[in-house]
């Protein structure tokens, strides 16, 4: 069951309209019915007030054994909207590589086309390729989950952190898809303005470093953020009891 199916569930089994659990919680009854509708998401604060207005453990809005309880498991990487704005983005750069090569080969073709056109030709696979993990089921014992680190034990059990790792994991791969778009894309504006190749080159390479360093820290800010919530919600299930 989904967590909003178990949201609606339990308040209908406590007798609760949604306008009463959302005074309850401080917020409105839209939200409520949004959640209740699987629309917008929760913050680790609200869930853990959630489960006590609702008269439940955290442990029944928020299961853990993920890892061997494949009914929780996210199927595919979750595309939030920073995903798709970035994935948008990269394909968007990507387009606009083809066309201009195209515009080129029609005015004059030379050997500098050979050069433009594997450009745009990467640029064509990065979108592919994304495209392809954005269908693809990751264990939660994977690299993924373990953000970016193999362990026996992963890092994250609960399963409303386990989609948070998921979509963060979206997001990271459509940011990198955007700084390798971006490079591509700057190969195949130099090759149209006849810049010098070894300063395309370092150009490139500077664009490659630095996009990939951002998304890096990117990543590792995010998943600590995880891991430091999923301590919350480890210490709440062992003790018993919500945390103050």
């Amino acid at each position: 069951m989904e967590l909003n199916e178990k949201i609606k569930a339990l308040r209908t089994e406590r007798g609760l309209s949604q306008k009463e659990l959302a005074a309850a919680i401080g917020v409105s009854d839209k939200t409520v019915s949004k959640w209740e509708c699987g629309r917008g998401g929760i913050s680790l604060k609200v869930a853990l007030e959630l489960a006590e207005a609702l008269g439940a453990h955290i442990d029944d809005l928020l299961p853990v054994g993920a890892v061997a309880d494949k009914e929780f498991l996210p199927q595919k990487i979750s595309m939030s909207i920073l995903s798709k704005i970035a994935f948008a983005f990269a394909s968007a750069l990507v387009a606009a590589s083809l066309i201009w090569m195209a515009a080129l080969t029609a005015r004059a073709y030379d050997e500098r086309m050979i050069s433009g056109w594997l450009h745009a030709g990467f640029g064509v696979l990065i979108i592919a390729v994304v495209s392809i993990v954005f269908v693809v089921r990751f264990r939660p014992d994977s690299v993924i989950a373990s953000g970016f680190c193999r362990t026996k034990e992963p890092r994250v059990r609960s399963v409303y952190n386990l989609r948070r790792a998921y979509a963060l994991t979206g997001e990271t791969v459509s940011l990198a898809a955007c700084v390798f778009a971006a490079a591509q894309f700057s190969g195949v504006a130099f090759i149209a303005v006849s810049v010098n190749n070894a300063v395309s080159i370092y150009v490139r390479i500077a664009v490659l470093i630095g996009g990939l360093a951002g998304v890096i820290a990117f990543h590792y800010l995010k998943f600590a953020k995880i891991l430091r919530d999923e301590k919350i919600i480890r210490k709440a299930l062992d003790s018993g009891r919500l945390p103050e």
